[in-house]
């Protein structure tokens, strides 16, 4: 059950990725994909097997949906993310971003409800503390992947 319910809101995701106007061209966003697949993959090691602040349960359909969590569902919110911080409107973007974070801790939420992730030593600051951190992570890299973009032109 937590595999179908963890793929399927991984289906939502990809379908708003599909749905919003992109400013990022596809291989931009495949680039910051694997970027942020590899940040988000470390920092959950990070807090799961270094400090034990986070438990995936040993239950192989709980820990496969814990996988398409973080190797499909956060890089790809991220890359939306990334896509809502370059549109023009300070508002729209500042009030999408907030829509992320609060989304990030609801899905935290839910892996926690559905028994897939235990965590005895965090609280909903650290998730939205967490989720902040990974979308300055992914902001960051949109800048400079825009930033390279930008001087390759220049160097021609």
């Amino acid at each position: 059950m937590s595999l179908a319910v963890c793929v399927f809101i991984t289906w939502c995701v990809i379908l708003i990725l599909a749905l919003i106007p992109k400013k990022l061209t596809a291989l931009e966003m495949v680039f910051l994909f694997f970027v942020c697949t590899i940040f988000e993959l470390s920092a959950f090691t990070l807090f799961h097997l270094n400090l034990h602040w986070m438990d995936v349960s040993k239950s192989v359909e709980k820990a496969l949906a814990d996988l398409v969590m973080r190797l499909i569902c956060v890089p790809v919110v991220l890359v939306i993310t990334s896509n809502f911080l370059l549109y023009s409107s300070r508002l729209l973007k500042w009030c999408l971003v907030a829509v992320v974070v609060l989304s990030g801790v609801m899905l935290q939420k839910s892996l926690v409800w559905l028994g897939i992730l235990t965590t005895p030593h965090w609280n909903v600051g650290y998730t939205a503390f967490m989720f902040c951190g990974y979308i300055t992570f992914a902001r960051l890299m949109t800048w400079f992947i825009i930033y390279i973009k930008k001087t390759e032109g220049k160097v021609t």
